[in-house]
């Protein structure tokens, strides 16, 4: 005899008791049309897992877990385009643990602004999104592969370029101001004699740019991982040969 019993309400809303234990399943649950399809196809062995979501984010990525559809960090809610992106990608069936990552190390910023407005401006402008939770850009560096304005700081393959946080202007109403630079391939190639790409983590970006145009941002450390010479069009950047272990 089956320890599983339902009924699909007029709402589409699901109740469900199965294994002891009683749910009420929206149709924003992550997870909704597969368990439509389990319950349909009386596959109940399958409902565990898809139950159980918390237990899935959780267990890749410290601190983020989702309970009834909300994003948790640190047993806070938190509600940003990030979150929202991490439950569409979950209900698409896409990949979404480079986004959990990315949520990881964004909510390590201490920038409630960069917080809330970073990943809408990388999406905008494309940036690719590591699985680790980073993101690639570029910048404009010299043939001697240091840095353009001072050319002090060496931006060869390999290094990590850091300058302290406090020594970058937060404000994005200046445009061009102290601090290290990086942007989209058009903004670098608009300058640089050559490109290198740089993988940054979300924690460490200081001002994300308000303007829609805008095609940089400050930020206090980055790693060069190799030279840009072509344009990126992927979402996702996944080469673990350039940046493993970093």
């Amino acid at each position: 005899m089956s320890n599983t019993a339902y009924i699909l309400m007029q709402s589409g809303n699901v109740a469900l008791r199965h294994n002891g234990k009683s749910y009420s399943i929206g149709v924003d649950h992550i997870n909704y049309a597969k368990i439509i399809e389990a319950l349909r196809a009386e596959i109940f062995d399958d409902l565990d897992d898809l139950l159980n979501v918390a237990q899935v984010l959780s267990s890749n990525m410290s601190g983020v877990t989702i309970n009834n559809g909300i994003i948790f960090y640190n047993g806070q809610a938190t509600h940003n385009v990030v979150t929202k992106r991490i439950l569409e990608f979950m209900r698409r069936d896409l990949p979404y643990q480079p986004l959990v990552n990315f949520l990881s190390n964004l909510m390590q910023n201490p920038s409630g602004r960069a917080v809330n407005e970073l990943y809408k401006f990388l999406e905008h402008k494309g940036f690719p999104i590591t699985p680790d939770g980073c993101f690639i850009a570029y910048k404009g560096i010299r043939r001697d592969w240091l840095d353009k304005y001072s050319g002090k700081i060496d931006n060869s393959v390999g290094n990590i370029v850091e300058i302290p946080r406090n020594q970058v202007d937060d404000d994005c109403r200046h445009e061009c101001s102290y601090g290290l630079h990086v942007g989209t391939y058009e903004y670098a190639n608009g300058y640089g004699e050559q490109l290198v790409l740089v993988k940054v983590n979300p924690r460490d970006c200081i001002s994300v740019p308000s303007e829609e145009n805008a095609s940089k941002l400050r930020v206090c450390r980055y790693e060069v991982i190799e030279k840009g010479e072509t344009l990126i069009d992927e979402p996702m950047y996944d080469d673990e040969e350039e940046y493993n272990g970093h």
